[in-house]
């Protein structure tokens, strides 16, 4: 997930969602470079995980990425619905707590928790630099 501040996303993350943070690489160089399709690249991130992750192999790891060379480009869209838009979900165990938090530590809401169904509650949220975050809890 593409982030404008490594930092802040990182705190974000730990502190807001309770992710563990794993390593935080920094790439540069002709490999990158290739990879990403951009000349020059200069890449900081940082990867996390679950309480019990200590290395990037242990799935599923959230890898946020901030574009040090060339600048990110602004999302084209916030629509959820637009095509290539993307989100990250989780479950969570008291919804409408992680939701206050979060909106403390400067989430954007589209709405307040809500009900989905009998059993399932949920609502989306963005982080600080609008990336879609979707929590869901089951009741």
């Amino acid at each position: 997930m593409v982030v404008t501040n490594l930092e802040s996303a990182i705190e974000f993350y730990t502190k807001g969602l309770g992710l563990n943070l794993i390593d935080t690489p920094v790439v540069t160089g002709a490999g990158i470079s290739s990879l990403v399709g951009y000349e020059g690249s200069h890449l900081k991130e940082a990867f996390l995980g679950t309480a019990d992750q200590t290395t990037v192999m242990d799935s599923p790891t959230l890898a946020l990425i901030e574009y040090v060379h060339p600048r990110s480009a602004e999302k084209v869209t916030p629509e959820r619905n637009a095509i290539g838009a993307g989100h990250v979900g989780f479950f969570v165990d008291d919804l409408d707590a992680l939701f206050a938090r979060l909106v403390d530590m400067g989430a954007g809401t589209l709405g307040p928790p809500t009900d989905i169904n009998d059993t399932t509650r949920g609502c989306y949220l963005t982080d600080p630099d609008g990336n879609w975050i979707e929590l869901v809890e089951m009741t």
